[in-house]
């Protein structure tokens, strides 16, 4: 049976190997072990980072392209996870701005907050 969850780890992106590896592989493998049902795939937000990527002969998608694809691929639930610090110009434009777009494409769409949102977040333990 076809799986039907699909989660889309969203960055700004980057042009330096090892962060993409490190950095962002590391998040991308966490959530991966945290939810083992969901196929994953990766979005980045900035365009001149995709374009750079692209003329290395790197193909990483944007938000809604990904989208796209998951609607035609059938997958009905999908989890957008940010991995933006702040609820600024990227999250705000380039991936809350097309859940509605989005909703009607598939049964649910979840999308997390990005770390830093409130005051209780800047508190130190």
């Amino acid at each position: 049976m076809k799986n039907t969850k699909a989660l889309v780890v969203i960055s700004f992106g980057s042009t330096f190997d090892d962060t993409r590896k490190r950095d962002i592989g590391g998040i991308e493998a966490a959530l991966a072990t945290a939810f083992p049902n969901y196929d994953q795939y990766r979005a980045f937000t900035s365009s001149i980072i995709r374009k750079r990527l692209t003329a290395k002969g790197i193909f990483v998608d944007d938000t809604e392209t990904i989208l796209h694809k998951l609607a035609k691929d059938g997958y009905e639930e999908v989890l957008l996870q940010p991995t933006h610090l702040l609820h600024g110009e990227e999250f705000e434009q380039k991936i809350l701005a097309l859940q509605e777009q989005f909703l009607p494409l598939f049964k649910r769409i979840i999308i997390s907050r990005p770390l830093i949102t409130s005051a209780e977040d800047y508190e130190l333990a």
